[in-house]
């Protein structure tokens, strides 16, 4: 399949919309070339399509396509599905606040590459993948605790099926949920960025 342009795109985007959808006259956009990214967002998922400004739902690799990563560990992707997401923008920590002493604020970015956390949380896992994603955790040859990065394949959204870099960020507690399963509540990675 290929699409090249915005005038391809927007054909290929008419036959999955309702009837007589309205479709925009202006793409914000430089020129009538689709990127690599717009592709895949095209082929991944028509159903988060918007219109506005962004015609499709912002993601992390958005904002981290400039900040690549080489990880600690390179051996293999962490890359179980898990059963809940929550991406938490921390971005306030490359900011200093200044307080004088009328209590106003002075406001220093550091850094403007943005800091996310991911919590990741798994409840019914078999004890195969438990295994797997406790000896991903613990091995000091992997991520060895909270020390070394690694790939990590984000399969929370339709939109963002993107590699990342990542680090745990808290401690592992498993659960065994029943006689069959096993549970990870509460997962945290930092995002350090894309593989370079």
């Amino acid at each position: 399949m290929s699409i090249d342009t915005y005038e391809e795109k927007w054909s290929l985007i008419s036959y999955v919309l309702p009837f007589n959808s309205p479709i925009p006259e202006t793409i914000d956009a430089t020129d009538s070339t689709l990127g690599t990214g717009d592709k895949q967002h095209l082929l991944w998922g028509f159903s988060g399509i918007v219109w506005g400004t962004y015609y499709y739902p912002r993601e992390m690799f958005d904002y981290l396509s400039g900040v690549t990563v080489t990880p600690d560990y390179t051996g293999t992707t962490l890359q179980l599905f898990p059963h809940g997401i929550t991406i938490e923008d921390s971005s306030d920590q490359n900011i200093m606040i200044h307080t004088a002493d009328d209590n106003s604020e002075e406001r220093i970015s550091l850094d403007d590459d943005p800091i996310f956390h991911v919590t990741l949380t798994w409840k019914y896992l078999s004890e195969d993948d438990a295994g797997t994603l406790f000896d991903f955790y613990n091995d000091p040859s992997k991520a060895n605790k909270t020390q070394r990065s690694f790939y990590w394949l984000h399969k929370g959204e339709l939109t963002d099926p993107h590699t990342y870099v990542a680090r745990f960020a808290s401690p592992m507690s498993k659960s065994l949920e029943d006689q069959n399963y096993y549970g990870f509540r509460s997962i945290r990675l930092k995002v350090l960025g894309i593989p370079t």
